[in-house]
């Protein structure tokens, strides 16, 4: 498979890796987009905000299981542009309860070719995601591949590029070097200390997952819920004025928690 990656400069939000159309069914490509599936509904807040949040929810952070997430960058000087995630991709490994390791191409909604990511993971199994990721009025797709890590692997955390290429999976260093991942210059960053709950909102049918994640003096909370797509638009509505009823206002930040946890620990680095 070949991989393009175009960078237009007008965009909001970085364009990422075009998938090419493969010569497939396209009877069951097309059932494939049909059914691509779930959207996660977020909402989040840092600071001062997040600290409000925490409290008015009735969280406590001495309730939960911690566990430690890592994100895996490539450094190229003192101003560092964050490479990958710029072009979309995420490296991420989670130690500790429900360790795993994660490859994720994220970016606006119609990046992404579905019909030929659903030729590329055909008979991947549930691992391989294709879902929306809607946080107030910023719409992203993501596509990623999952790997469940157990023993000592989910307890370890990564110290250098061999140790993030250790524990991917056959299928997911074949992705990464389509999508032209610099796998040997990765430098993995953290950890990000993240606590998690379940909370049921009145007006949700569904119970969402509230997220603390802390990086020195940096602090998110998120709230989010995963739904079908033919009622993400009303379950934003529901979940947003759910929240506003606890004083909590929608989410308006410029850029994913991904991309701010990413540069405070680039800048820890120095």
């Amino acid at each position: 498979m070949i991989i393009l990656c175009f960078i237009d400069r007008k965009c909001e939000f970085p364009t990422i890796p075009r998938l090419l159309r493969q010569g497939a069914d396209r009877g069951r490509r097309r059932r494939y987009a049909r059914r691509m599936g779930d959207v996660e509904i977020k909402t989040s807040w840092d600071g001062d905000e997040a600290d409000h949040a925490l409290d008015v929810l009735g969280l406590d952070e001495d309730a939960t299981n911690e566990r430690r997430i890592y994100f895996s960058e490539v450094s190229v000087g003192p101003d560092d542009p964050l490479p990958l995630n710029s072009r979309g991709l995420i490296l991420r490994r989670r130690v500790g309860k429900g360790a795993d390791v994660t490859l994720k191409l994220r970016g606006p909604e119609g990046c992404l070719d579905l019909a030929a990511w659903a030729d590329r993971v055909a008979g991947w199994g549930d691992a391989a995601k294709l879902e929306g990721d809607w946080a107030g009025a910023r719409h992203l797709l993501s596509a990623s591949l999952d790997r469940d890590l157990n023993g000592a692997d989910a307890n370890t955390p990564p110290h250098s590029a061999e140790d993030v290429k250790a524990v991917l999976s056959d299928q997911q260093r074949a992705l990464a070097r389509e999508w032209m991942v610099p796998l040997d210059s990765l430098d993995p960053l953290g950890p990000v200390a993240a606590q998690r709950w379940k909370r049921k909102f009145d007006g949700v049918r569904e119970k969402a997952d509230v997220e603390l994640w802390r990086v020195d003096q940096l602090r998110f909370l998120e709230v989010s819920v995963r739904v079908d797509r033919s009622v993400a638009a009303s379950t934003q509505d529901a979940l947003t004025a759910a929240l506003a009823t606890f004083g909590l206002p929608p989410d308006t930040t410029p850029t994913t928690k991904t991309e701010a946890v990413l540069r405070a620990l680039m800048n820890r680095r120095g």
